[in-house]
């Protein structure tokens, strides 16, 4: 086998193991460099231990607790306010939503949503039911579980990766199920090595011993026969009708389709779901809804504490103390010795008073705008129909289709049409034009109960939601690097009395471990300097 990138040239294990990751990802790489003895030793940087306030810190030293406004009562203000209160610092939380929790918002029956033009839906959920439009599930190593177990919020497994559920290609006529989709890759991609390997192309590479146990490796993977070629086994690729008692052997689906569809951007697309460190299984969600996390949050630090319906205006930072300005339902002024911002970067741009520096870093910031729709049904067909419990759908290039992990065999359930750049598609639409695109999408896929068993919707574009204007904001495209470096020390560091928290401010966008992890950072920051005087 030669390297593609120079022709004549043979394939190093290096060059072999990246395009074994490059078909089958990280997972299938690591299991190869096992099978070679190469498995790699993890090692990463420690991320230095939090230490929480305490009001010990402060009747030990003499010195007293500071007051501190957080603008923003999302995740990362929250926690801000929570992890200050412990060390007995007089906070304030101000948001100009009607409601706490930010992008973590939950819908219930008889909520009522307002966007930035004006247009109003209500959630004619039934009781019991809701639909997560921001975050839906909490990585098992994360801060957020750390969270949920502090506060007691229970918890219940969230599930992204269901062999049962589909792979659809809109420009195909047919759907497959994931594992089935699967089994015929791992299959072809490791009957085409297999084949390689025994015809000595990778001999100046790869060792005698190697050659066997990558062999024993592809034969395992890829579930290859005596002879070498995919034997596409039912029990691994599933069953058209499934087997039953004695004589009843079941019904082998039809052979795999043609190469473009085995390696079909579908099936990567969805393959990768839960390849990441992030979303790799277990996932996890609070019981009965995303905001039990931020309702158990403004418990502890205390609901008089917290204005929702003021934004605000201006924050000037002074040697003595900050002054933060605000209108809405009350109008006034905040004379607090520190401020901690955490709303969306290019919101908190238009506050007065702040640094021109300061602006232009949060100016700079490139939103994404994803948008949700709730389906609520009066049945759970997906479960009685196709045996489909939690995971979801992958749709074409912009979208997926999320099926409840909880609720099962109940009588009725919410899926979620989740459309990646709704800015493009369907977020300037009316709320009945999007809940009908959905609900074709779910047709398309599922057949006529997607259509005839729908109660109600509610759809809530991260575009259009005021003081928010975004799923999540990135300080460039790979991976929000650039907040690591000194050119954005004025948001990380800052030398005055304003300090800035929230997921767009570190390494883990879009996530409430990334907002919770940037809060704590503030907050170290902020009791330090108040213990200092």
């Amino acid at each position: 086998m030669t390297d593609p990138r120079r022709p004549g040239r043979p394939t190093s294990r290096r060059g072999f193991l990246q395009a074994v990751g490059a078909v089958g990802g990280a997972g299938a790489a690591l299991t190869a460099m096992g099978a070679l003895g190469l498995a790699p030793t993890s090692a990463s940087a420690a991320t230095p231990p939090f230490r929480a306030p305490r009001e010990s810190d402060f009747t030990l030293t003499g010195r007293s607790a500071a007051s501190v406004a957080v603008v923003g009562a999302g995740v990362a203000g929250l926690t801000a306010a929570y992890e200050l209160r412990k060390a007995g610092h007089d906070v304030t939380v101000l948001d100009a939503r009607p409601r706490i929790g930010g992008r973590s918002l939950t819908v219930r029956a008889g909520d009522t949503l307002t966007d930035k033009n004006g247009v109003t839906q209500r959630a004619g959920f039934a009781p019991g039911q809701y639909f997560n439009a921001g975050p839906a599930m909490l990585p098992q190593w994360s801060v957020s579980t750390d969270y949920c177990r502090e506060l007691h919020v229970p918890l219940e497994v969230f599930s992204v990766s269901n062999a049962n559920t589909f792979v659809f290609d809109p420009n195909r006529p047919d759907r497959m199920r994931y594992q089935t989709a699967r089994a015929d890759a791992y299959g072809v991609v490791a009957e085409l090595l297999a084949k390689v390997t025994n015809q000595g192309s990778l001999d100046r590479q790869l060792t005698a011993a190697d050659k066997e146990r990558l062999l024993g490796f592809l034969r395992t993977m890829g579930d290859l026969g005596a002879d070498g070629a995919y034997a596409a086994d039912p029990r691994r690729r599933g069953f058209a009708v499934h087997p039953g008692a004695a004589g009843f052997p079941g019904e082998p689906l039809p052979p795999r389709g043609s190469l473009d569809r085995v390696f079909s951007e579908q099936l990567s697309r969805h393959w990768y779901l839960d390849a990441g460190f992030d979303m790799a299984s277990t996932l996890l969600q609070p019981v009965g809804g995303m905001d039990r996390i931020v309702e158990a949050l403004a418990d502890c630090i205390g609901r008089p504490r917290i204005r929702c319906g003021v934004e605000v205006t201006s924050i000037t930072d002074g040697p003595q103390g900050t002054r933060v300005e605000y209108r809405g339902s009350r109008s006034g002024a905040l004379d607090v010795d520190y401020c901690i911002v955490t709303t969306p970067p290019r919101v908190a741009a238009r506050i007065a008073g702040l640094s021109t520096d300061v602006v232009r870093l949060l100016g700079g910031f490139m939103a994404e705008f994803p948008g949700k729709v709730g389906l609520e049904y009066r049945s759970r067909w997906w479960e009685d129909d196709h045996a489909i419990y939690g995971g979801l759908t992958s749709y074409g290039r912009d979208g997926s289709l999320w099926y409840p992990s909880s609720g099962y065999h109940g009588e009725r359930g919410v899926m979620v049409a989740y459309f990646e750049q709704a800015e493009t598609t369907i977020q300037s639409w009316s709320p009945a034009r999007r809940a009908a695109e959905a609900v074709d999408r779910n047709e398309r896929v599922h057949g006529a109960k997607a259509r005839t068993e729908l109660a109600s919707s509610i759809s809530v574009m991260w575009g259009l939601e005021p003081f928010i204007e975004g799923g999540w904001q990135a300080a460039d495209q790979e991976n929000n690097g650039a907040v690591n470096t000194p050119a954005f020390r004025p948001l990380t560091d800052p030398s005055g009395r304003v300090f800035f928290a929230g997921d767009w401010l570190g390494n883990m966008l879009g996530w409430q471990h990334g907002s919770m992890v940037s809060a704590r950072q503030a907050v170290e920051k902020v009791h330090a300097r108040a213990l200092a005087g």
